[in-house]
């Protein structure tokens, strides 16, 4: 007895030091640091590979205040985006607001590097160059090794690449002043170099826009993982690591098993364990009991991860740009947080007043005939059992057995197959037609389209769900997995096991999917669902950001929760008290019954012996 109450007098203890907290105190501790003097960095004191930063004429001049297209009048702003390196997906979304905002009056500048595509449509933006020394073709030789290496192995690699970057634009000074004349900063959170200037040059409002979700490995094991191999050389010794390569590492392939798709830890959205699964667990929201467990372990393994190892990390240069600021607060300071995907796709949850689901930006309807590819018009039109899609994205391959293997499987169907592939081809059915370039778009909005094939990207995946096809998921590698789950748990696709899928197998899902109106039905309903709002998403993109610059950054939507810690968001200080009021209740009892019933013993036994 005497242990279990000193197990109570220790757990009310720690319930009391909870409930005591003061969370004013931390308030402070945050405010204090985000109105700390912010530092410019110098230039770097080493000698840079030649590099230029190119702008293209400006195409707007400033002009008076406007009103938009919601009739908000707003001064028109300068802004700026920069955009993550080597992600067209990322520059695309970014390039379609920013030309939004050119329309409205704004004047938009786009950071991007010198390896990224020439494809992203700028008109009316001024464009700033980042030269590096690699080149396009390098660059991308190092991307593609992530599908076929171990994943740290194949991060690492392309890893060295992309550390230069960041270090990059330190050693630009007309860049940097550039960035101090801004108004706006249209941030890409999985770019984390962004987030840094945008703050160090002191650019006063911030709108963060995440356009696609971001890469993860397959389970939370790889955060240990990442975290002890980052710490080590090519020759196994413990080196410091550089911010550059640290950041971009867990961007770019570990990031969802700490981030989910809404990087909801940041800002502070809510992760209730049972509804919404951590990136890279695959799950859906219908949990089972083991499968709610294993994701409560993720959720508590990133929280260690950002809070103490990565903070340490990157401690040392993040204090050259912002002395006394850690880089997890500095998510705080953003105005809108704004989400381009659809609640009728995703999973539901709950956002804070500032953070919004506004539609997927890159999907658009359908034009017919193709004015790229009259050929490719006629085939499509003249299909008479329909098409199937078949496209792995730009960078994602298929191994030469799991292309052949699919080629085998859709050389079976009666519809005409149009595969965009890269690489080398596999030997297919006289009703499949390779191409290097298709419209996808425009591919997914013909009526004459029965399927998608897909990687699973989550652009590719957001284009067949704004357009109503059914999908067979057949995801390689990063957020994948968990981009088809999300398509899988809304009736609309099936998701292929890339390690044990066969050409039988294949034929059978496929068959399912297009036989079985159940997934077209499914499809049609999210589509309609996604379409069905007032605004289009690029719309309401520029709306939320004029907003923003309407209201000087609409802090009044943040919510208090950010200057609390996490076990008072959770509840657990509240919980933890009443849990040990309780015990203590309940111990007193037990203690209570267990002396009187020494005492009734002692003298039932006084009154026996007495007899005797």
């Amino acid at each position: 007895m005497a242990r279990i109450l000193i197990c109570l007098v220790a757990l009310a203890a720690l319930a009391l030091a909870l409930a005591l907290a003061d969370p004013a105190t931390q308030a402070k501790a945050t405010q204090a640091k985000a109105t700390q003097a912010k530092a410019t960095p110098a230039p770097a004191t080493t000698t840079p590979a030649p590099a230029t930063t190119t702008p293209a004429p400006a195409t707007t001049t400033s002009a008076p205040a406007t009103a938009g297209a919601t009739g908000r009048r707003v001064t028109p702003k300068k802004i700026l985006m920069q955009g993550l390196p080597f992600a067209t997906s990322h520059h695309m979304v970014l390039a379609k607001i920013g030309r939004e905002l050119v329309a409205r009056g704004h004047e938009v500048h786009f950071v991007r590097s010198s390896v990224d595509s020439d494809r992203v449509d700028t008109t009316g933006l001024n464009v700033h160059t980042l030269q590096l020394n690699s080149t396009k073709e390098h660059y991308a030789a190092h991307v593609l090794e992530i599908a076929d290496d171990e994943p740290l192995e194949g991060a690492l690699k392309i890893l060295r690449e992309k550390a230069a970057i960041c270090e990059r634009i330190a050693e630009e000074p007309k860049l940097l002043e550039l960035m101090k004349t801004m108004d706006v900063a249209l941030v890409d959170p999985a770019y984390l170099c962004s987030v840094i200037y945008s703050y160090a040059m002191n650019i006063p409002i911030r709108v963060d826009i995440s356009p696609v979700n971001f890469y993860g490995t397959s389970s939370w094991v790889g955060v240990f993982c990442s975290c002890a191999l980052l710490l080590l050389d090519d020759t196994g010794l413990i080196r410091p690591v550089p911010y550059s390569i640290l950041t971009t590492h867990m961007i770019t392939h570990t990031s969802p098993t700490m981030l989910d798709p809404f990087m909801s830890a940041p800002y502070e959205i809510p992760q209730p364990w049972a509804t919404v699964p951590q990136m890279g667990t695959k799950f859906t929201p219908d949990m089972t009991f083991g499968q709610r467990l294993f994701n409560s372990i993720s959720w508590a393994v990133q929280y260690w991860a950002r809070h103490g190892f990565l903070e340490d990390l990157i401690h040392d240069l993040n204090e050259r740009f912002r002395p006394g600021v850690k880089l997890y607060d500095s998510f705080q300071n953003a105005s809108f947080v704004l989400f381009p995907t659809s609640p009728a796709f995703d999973f539901p949850r709950q956002l804070p007043p500032n953070c919004k689901m506004i539609g997927p930006i890159l999907p658009e309807p359908a034009a017919f005939p193709f004015a790229q590819d009259p050929k490719l018009s006629d085939i499509v039109a003249n299909a008479k059992n329909g098409i199937v899609l078949v496209s792995f994205g730009t960078l994602a391959r298929l191994k030469p057995e799991q292309a052949q293997a699919l080629a085998d499987a859709v050389a079976t169907l009666k519809q005409t197959v149009i595969w965009k592939y890269n690489g080398e081809a596999p030997r297919v059915g006289k009703n499949t037609i390779l191409s290097k370039w298709i419209p996808q778009n425009d591919l997914l909005g013909h009526p004459n389209t029965k399927l998608f094939i897909a990687h699973g990207g989550a652009n590719g995946i957001l284009e067949a769900a704004y357009h109503g096809v059914p999908i067979l998921g057949y995801p390689l590698f990063g957020d994948q997995w968990d981009n088809v789950a999300r398509a899988v748990w809304r009736g609309m696709a099936i998701s292929v096991d890339k390690d044990t899928a066969t050409t039988e197998s294949l034929v059978a899902d496929l068959d399912l999917l297009l036989n079985n109106p159940t997934y077209q039905y499914n499809a049609k309903l999210v589509s309609s669902v996604i379409r069905d709002t007032p605004r289009t998403p690029v719309e309401q993109a520029a709306d939320w950001i004029e907003y923003a610059i309407k209201y000087e950054g609409a802090h009044f939507l943040k919510m208090p929760s950010y200057s609390h810690p996490w076990y008072i968001n959770q509840g657990w200080d509240v919980g933890c008290f009443w849990l040990a009021l309780a015990a203590t209740l309940v111990g007193g009892l037990l203690w209570t019954l267990r002396a009187l019933f020494r005492c009734v013993v002692g003298l039932v036994s006084g009154d026996k012996r007495k007899r005797d």
